[in-house]
């Protein structure tokens, strides 16, 4: 295309073709950051392929290093040119070739890099590396800074130590060297709860950070081992079943590293120091009759009656009341009524019509509280 169309532009041409033909790309760093921009071809010199030429008004906070997505691309941007302008900005961007995994002090952040140059021969007709270097580059920003010579890397099918660093033009150049592979030198940490309640929760899925070399180890393969199966058992998944209050280790393995963690297991679930049973003034109810009140009495386990002091702090929640007709559980079935007693520890149940084909059958009425359940047997009568 002629560059003339470009160049040299007024304020209102350069809008014109901006609000024509704008593209939104975003940073790469803050994706609320965004920037507004037209692509033209570069015929300026061999564009190789995954440069980019581009033009911005020059308040757009774009620079070289600035590195933008497009399409699900990283673009680097490596050049500005006023070009003579007062309104616009022109850049050329190289496409990202890889990322790089910079530790920095709040974690592990991925930089685009570009490749600039990596050594080959070719000899009949088979390419190899000449001394396996390959020197990249990228925006200059806080996170490279933590990149130190030495410093090993994978990448490119090979492992890598850093050679040499410099800084150019805002742009962040990085050599490396071609290394053997480094010693596996796993490391684990745990990253849960260590005391837990059996009132809450008797299960729980045990999570651990492992790194190799400092890299973090996806999806790692770790084993277990409880140190007492009577306190706590752990699946080949890392599900900790609890079965009693204690103290236990717990030790996983990966990689040849181990991390050994100590779980406080107790319970507060109410400990229960009575009996309970259901009276009524009968053992039969009858089919169409009036209501039958069932009441729950509590014991010591000397048998002495305590009913009024355990229930002074009960509702008519803490208790379930349930039935059943040889066996089959028609609590909510439509030929059993229930009806709430004024008692917290009573409740009052009735048979219709539609029961009279259990007569001289046994209808079982349940009541439980705390997890301590009474019974009582009634005959279905006319």
């Amino acid at each position: 295309m002629n560059y003339a169309n470009v160049f040299g532009r007024t304020q209102k041409q350069f809008d014109m073709t901006m609000n024509r033909e704008k593209i939104t790309v975003t940073d790469f760093f803050n994706s609320d950051i965004k920037y507004d921009v037209f692509f033209r071809r570069n015929q300026r010199s061999t564009t190789p392929q995954g440069k980019v030429r581009f033009f911005y008004a020059q308040s757009t906070p774009i620079h070289i290093g600035t590195i933008f997505v497009l399409n699900g691309e990283n673009y680097i941007v490596t050049s500005q040119d006023g070009i003579e302008s007062d309104i616009y900005f022109t850049s050329i961007a190289v496409r990202s070739d890889m990322t790089y995994k910079v530790k920095t002090d709040k974690g592990t952040a991925s930089i685009p890099f570009v490749v600039v140059s990596d050594k080959w021969t070719v000899a009949h007709g088979t390419i190899t590396q000449l001394n396996g270097a390959v020197a990249l580059y990228t925006g200059y920003n806080s996170a490279v800074e933590n990149i130190k010579v030495n410093d090993s890397f994978k990448g490119f099918g090979n492992y890598y130590k850093v050679g040499n660093t410099f800084k150019n033009n805002n742009l962040f150049y990085l050599y490396l060297e071609q290394t053997q592979a480094p010693i596996d030198n796993y490391k684990m940490k745990y990253i849960g709860v260590t005391s837990f309640d059996l009132k809450e929760s008797n299960t729980y899925q045990l999570t651990y950070s492992v790194t190799n070399n400092g890299d973090v180890v996806e999806n790692p393969h770790i084993s277990y081992e409880s140190s007492n199966v009577e306190i706590a058992t752990v699946d080949d998944n890392g599900l900790m079943t609890m079965l009693q209050e204690g103290s236990v280790d717990i030790v996983a393995s990966c990689g040849g590293a181990t991390c050994t963690t100590t779980m406080a297991i107790s319970d507060t679930t109410p400990k229960v120091n009575y009996t309970t049973s259901i009276s009524a003034s009968t053992d039969t109810i009858k089919v169409g009759g009036s209501y039958k009140t069932l009441t729950c009495l509590f014991a010591d386990k000397n048998g002495q009656d305590i009913t009024e002091t355990v229930v002074a702090d009960m509702t008519t929640a803490d208790f379930t009341w349930t039935c059943f007709i040889d066996g089959t559980e028609y609590t909510n079935d439509s030929m059993v009524v229930w009806y709430k007693d004024s008692s917290t520890n009573s409740k009052r149940i009735k048979l219709t019509s539609a029961a009279t084909s259990y007569l001289a059958h046994t209808i079982t009425i349940k009541c439980t509280v705390n997890g301590v359940t009474a019974s009582k047997d009634f005959e279905i009568t006319e």
